[in-house]
């Protein structure tokens, strides 16, 4: 076998090689793939069907991503309504509050601490809101948005105020009554003090 030959059955035999582990990196990486894109469905599944609203909005303020909760909150009927054409700030008819946190979380890039915010739907019924927000990232690190998770407090709201307000009542009902107690004491003892006076002058008699 020539010399050359055997250079040429050489180098065939490493691209062979080279050959073999770039399918078994590519079958690595299409595992990946895969896991990812299930894990991916999974994530947006959950985000879609959560009870509480989902929103995503780009470096714009422009909506890019609005769940089933949010939808139905808002007067909706579909995504195509608002997706890539409203901005968050027509979402809830222009109030103002709700493009704050989205703001600050594009311009510094962080999460925003949880914020309670009041904020009408396209009723007119004020909803309280749980507001949890941050930058959306891509793998560059590159800020392309923000997303806000809403969770509707209302109802909790609404009972502590109702329970706030019932133990005031409940306060002054109490405050009433040791008046009253301590009103009634006092004409007893008047009582008391003019029958001994009674019993006294019929003595006398």
């Amino acid at each position: 076998m020539s010399k050359e030959l055997e250079l040429v059955n050489g180098k065939m035999e490493e691209l062979e090689k080279e050959n073999r582990q770039l399918r078994i990196y590519s079958q690595n990486l299409e595992r990946q793939v895969e896991i990812l894109s299930e894990k991916y469905a999974m994530a947006n599944n959950i985000l879609l069907n959560t009870h509480d609203l989902v929103i995503e909005v780009d470096t714009n303020l422009v909506i890019t991503f609005i769940n089933e909760s949010a939808l139905r909150t808002l007067g909706y009927n579909k995504r195509e309504e608002v997706l890539g054409k409203m901005h968050v700030r027509d979402l809830w008819g222009g109030q103002g509050k709700e493009t704050e946190f989205f703001e600050e979380c594009i311009k510094k890039g962080r999460s925003m601490e949880t914020m309670k915010v009041t904020i009408r739907d396209r009723n007119g019924e004020e909803r309280i809101f749980l507001i949890n927000a941050g930058p959306v990232v891509n793998v560059l690190g590159e800020i392309k948005g923000a997303y806000a998770i809403y969770t509707d407090i209302t109802s909790e709201e609404k009972a502590r105020e109702e329970l706030k307000k019932t133990n005031e009542e409940l306060n002054r009902s109490n405050e009433e009554l040791q008046a009253t107690n301590e009103e009634l004491q006092q004409t007893t003892e008047e009582l008391h003090a003019a029958n001994e006076e009674l019993n006294a002058s019929n003595e006398e008699l």
